[in-house]
């Protein structure tokens, strides 16, 4: 279905056929993706009514772990790596050809194991998070190991566990003052307009695993700025890089510290 006007009948029926008579009435219909939910709305008396579909999934068997094994090798061997977004995005890495081989084989793999992304991005949770009270460590997670780098969790992390919305990304522009009330020479001043995107953190109320997968909206504000405050912004950004390098450091210090003291204590 698409998001066109759709006629009822006396009934209450839907009809693709456009009316014959007046009898027949508009509506129009919204899809909110967010909710799952398809809302019909009378154009002529404003009234809306929301009905949820009920959507019959296809039946789905995980893979198993050697299964698993073999397209991860296979995805592996075409130079593709995964995001952390939930589920994962695949990624092209530099230096893998992208020929004609190269296409079949990935259509191939894209056609067979349609839900893999869904299979990864359960086994980077469990492999981050943990096995939950009473389960084992998942095979799978061991699979994906090499793929959970440092980097890796400290951006997994930051776009899930900070408690604050945070930087997205930035559009700009830069603009020319040409007139400025109350003035009646030309300012001819330059300036640029940022337009700064924030993602709001995920709801603390619910589990990390379900709260990843929730779509959150961005947030925008836009500012503007001279050459002068990009000076001054560009030498704090600096101090703070140079500060979170140095605090990225110790932190690994204190993760392979952990891990020391974990094996230590096994030998005993």
């Amino acid at each position: 279905m698409s998001e066109h006007n759709i006629q009822t009948t006396p009934e209450g029926k839907v009809s693709d056929n456009q009316p014959d008579s007046e009898q027949f009435e508009e509506f129009v219909f919204k899809v909110n993706r967010e909710t799952n939910e398809i809302v019909f709305k009378n154009p002529k008396t404003g009234k809306e009514t929301t009905i949820r579909p009920k959507v019959d999934d296809e039946k789905y068997s995980p893979l198993s772990a050697s299964e698993f094994s073999s397209v991860w090798q296979r995805l592996s061997k075409l130079g593709i790596t995964w995001t952390t977004e939930i589920p994962p995005v695949p990624e092209f890495l530099e230096g893998h050809k992208r020929d004609a081989e190269f296409w079949k084989e990935y259509a191939e793999i894209q056609r067979d194991f349609p839900n893999f992304p869904r299979e990864v991005g359960a086994a980077v949770m469990n492999a981050l998070l943990g096995p939950k009270p009473g389960e084992k460590q998942d095979e799978k997670a061991l699979i994906i190991k090499d793929l959970l780098t440092q980097k890796y969790r400290s951006e997994f992390f930051f776009k899930y566990a900070v408690k604050v919305p945070y930087f997205e990304d930035i559009d700009w522009e830069v603009v020319i003052k040409a007139q400025e009330k109350n003035v009646t020479q030309m300012p001819k001043i330059a300036y640029a307009l940022l337009m700064l995107s924030f993602t709001d953190p995920v709801d603390v109320s619910v589990d990390l695993e379900n709260a990843a997968n929730e779509i959150r909206e961005p947030e925008f504000m836009t500012v503007a700025v001279n050459e002068d405050a990009i000076d001054r912004l560009m030498g704090k950004l600096t101090t703070i890089k140079a500060a979170l390098i140095k605090t990225q450091k110790l932190a690994e210090s204190l993760t392979e510290t952990e891990e020391s003291s974990n094996g230590a204590s096994t030998e005993k």
